[in-house]
């Protein structure tokens, strides 16, 4: 073989190559072996969406910018971190509550106070 077959086959297998690599790894064949799961098999919950705690988050953004190595952590206790209400859902509420009569709310009170003495 001359040095020119030689440069142009090298050149064929780069490109092919190339090509192979641009028609199938843009595509979505098939699902990656390894997935970021909040269930196991079994149906369990094993993650929580935090977008949910925005102060989580922050929380959690502010301990990456700070540098390695000094073994921080975020300790996360009942009732610290609290979910926002959907908008659409206290929207619900807060009608229900604007339907509630006062004769309503004066008899819960003089219930309560019947039940509390009890």
């Amino acid at each position: 073989m001359d040095i020119k077959h030689k440069s142009n086959s090298f050149l064929y297998n780069i490109t092919r190559y190339f090509r192979d690599f641009l028609d199938t790894d843009f595509r979505r064949q098939r699902l990656p072996k390894r997935q970021v799961s909040r269930q196991d098999k079994g149906g369990n919950l094993t993650g929580v969406n935090i977008t949910k705690y925005p102060q989580l988050v922050q929380a959690i953004w502010s301990l990456l910018f700070k540098p390695c190595g000094n073994n921080e952590q975020i300790k996360i206790t009942r009732g610290r971190y609290k979910a926002k209400i959907d908008p659409q859902l206290e929207n619900l509420i807060n009608k229900y509550i604007d339907n509630i009569s006062a004769d309503t709310v004066t008899s819960i009170k003089s219930n309560a106070k019947i039940i509390s003495r009890v």
